[in-house]
C-alpha cells in the first residue's frame, strides 16, 4: 500500500468578485471536483470543493490534489477522470466540457529513508511499570520505549518499526571506564500504548548504577540516529561484596529526603555524595566511620539539596555490606580522622557512558558523546 498525489488545473471564466457571488448562491461547499482512480483492482473516488480563493487572479486556475491510497501489486497504467461540477449545481450553457479522462502511469513509491526516532526511555522492576522507579533489587528488568516511525517527506505511509536493541552500560572501576556490550536486534513486541512498547532485559551483573542505551530499527533498515537512554541504581537484597579499595557508584533522582544506611557484615567502608552527575559535582555529604559502624547519608535535604545524587561506596579493606533505604529521615555528616580519608572530593566519573557500541553484525559504530537534559 503506496500514496500517489494526483493533481489537476480547474479553469473558471469570471472576476473572483463573481465566483464569490455564485458560490454564495450555490451554498459553501457546492461547487465540487470529483477525482476517480481506476486501477486494476476498480475505481476509487474522492472529491473536493472549490472557493474563490483557490484562484489565484481573475480568470485564471486553481489547482487542487489529492492523495489516493494505491494498494500494492495493481501495475503501472491507470486511469484518471476529473469531472467539475459532478452535482450539476454549476449553471452553464455547455455541460459537456466539465470532464476529462486521463490514462496514468503509476510508478514505485521511493523508499523509506527517514529514520525512525527513539523519544524517551524509562527502566524498573515494578508492577506495575513504574516509569520513575530509582531503585532496582533485582537484575530482571523491564525497558519502556517511546518510539515512532515519522512519515517521509514524499509524503509516502512510514514502512513501521521493526526491532530494537539494547546497551547496557557498568563502571568498572578497576578499568576506570563504562564497559558496554554489543548491540543486537530484536523483533518489538506488539505496543501497549501508541508508540509504546515494553520489553524485558536484565541489568548488568553489577551492584550500583545501570545505564541502558535503546536503538530502533524499521522495516526498511532505518535505524534512529540517536538513541534513548535511563539509567537505575541495582540494589539487591543481599551483602554485596566489595575488595579493598573498591569502589561502588550509585545514581539516585529524588523530590524528596531519602536517607540511605550502609550497614557492614565485615570490613570497613567509606560513603560520599555528590549533588549532581557531572565530573566537577560538588561533595555534600560524607560518612566515614571506622569499623562495623554503619553509614548513613540523606539526600534531598540539606546540605544535599537538589534532585540529582552520585554515591560513592569505597571498601577500606575487603568488605561486605548491606544497604537499606528510608523515606524523610535526616542524618549528618560525620568525619574520622582515619576513615575519611577513603573518601574521594571529587567524583570518581561523571555524565552518562559514551555512545560507543557495536550494532548488529555490520561491525562496530561509533558515535558522540550524547548529554540527557
Amino acid at each position: 500500500m503506496y500514496w500517489h498525489r494526483i493533481g489537476a488545473n480547474i479553469s473558471l471564466f469570471g472576476a473572483k468578485p463573481d465566483l464569490t457571488s455564485l458560490i454564495n448562491d450555490l451554498g459553501a461547499g457546492n461547487l465540487t471536483v470529483k477525482f476517480t482512480l481506476t486501477t486494476s483492482v476498480g475505481p476509487s473516488t474522492q472529491q473536493v470543493t472549490l472557493a474563490a480563493a483557490d484562484f489565484n487572479q481573475d480568470f485564471g486556475q486553481a489547482t487542487k490534489t489529492v492523495n489516493f491510497n494505491v494498494p500494492s501489486g495493481v501495475g503501472n497504467s491507470a486511469t484518471l477522470t476529473v469531472e467539475v461540477g459532478s452535482d450539476k449545481e454549476l449553471p452553464e450553457t455547455k455541460e459537456n466540457d466539465n470532464l476529462v479522462t486521463r490514462n496514468i502511469r503509476l510508478f514505485d513509491p521511493p523508499p523509506d529513508r527517514t529514520p525512525p526516532q527513539v523519544n524517551n526511555v524509562f527502566i524498573s522492576d515494578d508492577n506495575p511499570f513504574n516509569d520513575n522507579d530509582q531503585v532496582a533489587t533485582t537484575r530482571n528488568v523491564q525497558v519502556k520505549l517511546i518510539a515512532l516511525d515519522p512519515l517521509s517527506p514524499n509524503p509516502q505511509p512510514t514502512s513501521g518499526l521493526a526491532s530494537f536493541c539494547l546497551v547496557r552500560y557498568a563502571y568498572d572501576t578497576s578499568l576506570r571506564r563504562w564497559v558496554e556490550e554489543n548491540c543486537s536486534f530484536q523483533p518489538l513486541p506488539a505496543p501497549v500504548a501508541p508508540d509504546t512498547f515494553i520489553v524485558n532485559t536484565q541489568l548488568r551483573p553489577v551492584e550500583g548504577i545501570g545505564y541502558v542505551f535503546a536503538w530502533v530499527k524499521d522495516n526498511a533498515g532505518n535505524i534512529s540516529r540517536t538513541p534513548g537512554f535511563d539509567f537505575i541504581s541495582f540494589i539487591p537484597g543481599n551483602p554485596i561484596n566489595l575488595n579493598r579499595n573498591g569502589v561502588r557508584l550509585f545514581r539516585i533522582t529524588t523530590g524528596s529526603p531519602l536517607q540511605f544506611t550502609f550497614t557492614p557484615s565485615f570490613g570497613d567502608i567509606d560513603v560520599a555524595v555528590f549533588q549532581g552527575f557531572n565530573a566537577g559535582a560538588p561533595r555534600c555529604a560524607v560518612s566515614a566511620n571506622n569499623g562495623l559502624s554503619a553509614e548513613t547519608v540523606t539526600l534531598g535535604s540539606a546540605p544535599c539539596n537538589g534532585t540529582e545524587f552520585q554515591i560513592e561506596v569505597r571498601a577500606v579493606v575487603n568488605s561486605r555490606f548491606t544497604i537499606s533505604t528510608a523515606a524523610g529521615l535526616t542524618s549528618a555528616s560525620t568525619e574520622d580522622s582515619i576513615g575519611a580519608m577513603a573518601v574521594g572530593n571529587t567524583p570518581l566519573v561523571g555524565g552518562p557512558p559514551a555512545l560507543r557500541t557495536a550494532i548488529g553484525d555490520a561491525g562496530q559504530v561509533f558515535l558522540p558523546v550524547i548529554l540527557r537534559k
